[in-house]
């Protein structure tokens, strides 16, 4: 699997969701993520940073959240097992980040421990003026 390049534009202060499809190579047969259609049991993750070389992380979410993370914020396959993925980003979260340009990548990962890059690339996070 490719990592699709997309660039997120988010506004401090915002709520953020991001929603996309896995479809096997025909274009039209979903990933099955979840269920007794899965073949597979699979997590998912994102993290972002503000360099490639950055150890800090301004955000870091996954399908198995922690104990330190918002309830608000979360990566969930969807239950109708279409392929679907959502990522949730409070507004409580966007507001702790820098305004600026960062980088980001989500990741896909299977029982065998084969991981998939999804998705790559910039995010840019405006500032708020209303606070």
């Amino acid at each position: 699997m490719i990592p699709y390049p997309y660039d997120i534009t988010l506004d401090k202060g915002s709520t953020y969701i991001l929603e996309f499809y896995l479809l096997d190579d025909d274009n039209i047969t979903p990933i099955y993520l979840t269920g007794t259609n899965s073949t597979k049991v699979y997590s998912c993750r994102m993290q972002m940073r503000r360099s490639y070389l950055s150890e800090t992380k301004l955000i870091d979410l996954d399908t198995t959240p922690t104990v330190d993370q918002f309830i608000e914020d979360y990566i969930e396959f969807s239950e109708e097992n279409d392929g679907l993925i959502q990522i949730r980003i409070s507004a409580t979260t966007t507001n702790t980040l820098p305004p600026g340009k960062h980088f980001y990548d989500i990741e896909l990962e299977d029982d065998d421990g084969v991981v998939y890059k999804l998705l790559k690339g910039r995010v840019e996070v405006l500032g708020e003026i209303t606070q």
